[in-house]
């Protein structure tokens, strides 16, 4: 099957990355099917472009969540401190957990 526009490239690209092929082999994988080389850079670049707003997405989610137990666990503090409960794991744990999903959020931003 010689694939002839960018969408039955990428769903060949696609069907491949489930595969585990790496994107070098995939770009020969299409040149071989004799796909134009423009359109074969083409749907690589759309797959890339696809994977990185994946991550993106990601991202943004985690540093959202993270800055959500951040505050929670600035607020439950805040609220517990002239109590007689014990607040050592609002101030520590959700504290930690918090930045820890952060800095994943960010990594995933930055693409690290």
């Amino acid at each position: 099957m010689k694939p002839t526009d960018v969408q039955q490239c990428l769903q060949l690209l696609q069907l491949w990355k489930q595969e585990g092929v790496p994107l070098s082999q995939m770009e020969q994988r299409l040149l071989e099917q004799e796909t134009a080389p423009e359109l074969a850079a083409e749907a690589l670049q759309e797959l890339k472009r696809q994977q990185t707003d994946k991550k993106r997405f990601s991202g943004f989610m985690c540093c959202g969540i993270g800055g959500g137990l951040l505050f929670a666990s600035f607020l439950t503090t805040l609220l517990l401190f002239d109590t007689e409960h014990s607040f050592a794991f609002y101030l520590y744990g959700l504290t930690l957990i918090g930045v820890t999903v952060v800095f994943k959020g960010l990594v995933d931003l930055l693409g690290w």
